[in-house]
């Protein structure tokens, strides 16, 4: 069952070449089917040979295909990875693409942060330094206040 040659048909092709070789040596009559075949001895042991032969293919077919089975998964599955390498191929050299430009991105970045921290650095300077100048300038009005109320007492 399931093999190119069924069990029926080997019996008849047995049968069959029972019967050729019934004409050339008939030695052992049998009945099948109504009908009388001679067969040799010797024949029915090759007959015979050729059945468990046929039997082993058959076996071995059916391990066969399951091989075949076997390896046809293991080939989807080595597929579907390698559709998988590929995508992750194609990302890397997507990011391999960008690199320089967010490299450069990154310095023009650096660049300009280097400036604004120059530039808060010099207007933190700026704010102390008129911090300085008022509290010199407050210095120099209470001084003032002071000669005039001097000069307000004196006279």
């Amino acid at each position: 069952p399931g093999t190119p040659h069924s069990s029926a048909a080997v019996s008849d092709a047995a049968a069959a070449a029972s019967a050729a070789a019934a004409a050339a040596n008939p030695q052992q009559q049998q009945q099948r089917g109504g009908q009388s075949y001679s067969v040799n001895v010797g024949e029915l042991a090759v007959i015979q040979r050729l059945r468990a032969a046929l039997r082993g293919k058959a076996g071995e077919t059916a391990t066969l295909q399951a091989r075949v089975k076997e390896l046809e998964a293991t080939r989807d599955q080595l597929a579907g990875e390698l559709v998988k390498k590929t995508q992750q191929v194609e990302q890397a050299a997507a990011t391999t693409v960008e690199l320089p430009k967010l490299q450069a991105s990154y310095a023009e970045l650096q660049a300009r942060y280097a400036a604004a921290v120059e530039l808060v650095g010099e207007r933190q300077e700026q704010l102390e330094e008129m911090a300085a100048d008022l509290e010199d300038v407050k210095q120099m009005y209470r001084q003032q206040i002071q000669a005039l109320l001097q000069q307000l007492g004196s006279q």
